[in-house]
């Protein structure tokens, strides 16, 4: 089972994740921590061996935000490339 902290991450990116996320502040007032280092905490719980321990409640939540995330890394990759 993964700790309290990680499953209110998970959900509290899935909360505004239809907003495109959560911003700098939210992150940061909920959890006290810079908007970066959230997002590379998510990127660890989306680890295989990680995501054995995560409830069946909370998988569906984290998959989204691991898509969305990672859908919008590539749209900005694409978009840096052809501007060179």
């Amino acid at each position: 089972m993964l700790e309290r902290y990680d499953l209110a991450l998970i959900e509290h990116f899935a909360r505004w994740l239809p907003f495109g996320g959560p911003s700098a502040q939210t992150v940061f007032e909920e959890f006290g921590i810079p908007l970066e280092t959230a997002y590379r905490r998510m990127l660890a719980l989306t680890e295989p061996k990680v995501l054995k321990r995560v409830p069946s409640e909370h998988l569906k939540s984290l998959t989204a935000v691991a898509a969305y995330r990672v859908t919008l890394v590539r749209n900005v990759r694409r978009a840096s490339s052809t501007r060179r």
